[in-house]
C-alpha cells in the first residue's frame, strides 16, 4: 500500500499541529534519515545471504569434485568432509614427494 498526496498532506498537518512548524524540518530530516538507514541495513543484509548462499555452493561444488556425496548432509558436515578429504590428498601428495626426493638423492648418489 502506497501512500498518495492527499494523505501526505493530511499527515504534514497533523504533524504540524502536534509538533509546530519550526521542528517539523528537524523531524522530517530525522525520518529521512532512519530510512536511510534502514534502506542501508536491508541491502546490507541481502548482499551477506548472497555471500553465505555463494559460499555454500561453492562448497558443495567442492565436495561433489571430491567425489563425498552431499545428499542429506548439513552444510557443516560437507565441509568437514572436505577438509578431511583434503587433509588425506596432501598426505598423499607429501609421501609421493618424499618418495620422488628420495629416488632424486639415490640417482645424485650413484652418479658421485
Amino acid at each position: 500500500m502506497t501512500v498518495g498526496p492527499t494523505e501526505w498532506l493530511v499527515i504534514a498537518a497533523i504533524a504540524m499541529l502536534l509538533i509546530g512548524p519550526k521542528k517539523l524540518p528537524d523531524l522530517a530530516r530525522a525520518m529521512g534519515s532512519a530510512q536511510k538507514e534502514y534502506e542501508d541495513a536491508r541491502k546490507t543484509s541481502k548482499t551477506k545471504k548472497t555471500v553465505e548462499r555463494k559460499e555454500e555452493d561453492l562448497l558443495i561444488e567442492q565436495a561433489k569434485r571430491l567425489g563425498i556425496k552431499t545428499d542429506g548432509k548439513s552444510i557443516d558436515q560437507i565441509a568437514q568432509e572436505v577438509l578431511q578429504k583434503a587433509d588425506e590428498e596432501s598426505k598423499k601428495l607429501q609421501v609421493e614427494s618424499d618418495s620422488e626426493s628420495e629416488v632424486e638423492e639415490e640417482s645424485i648418489e650413484a652418479v658421485e
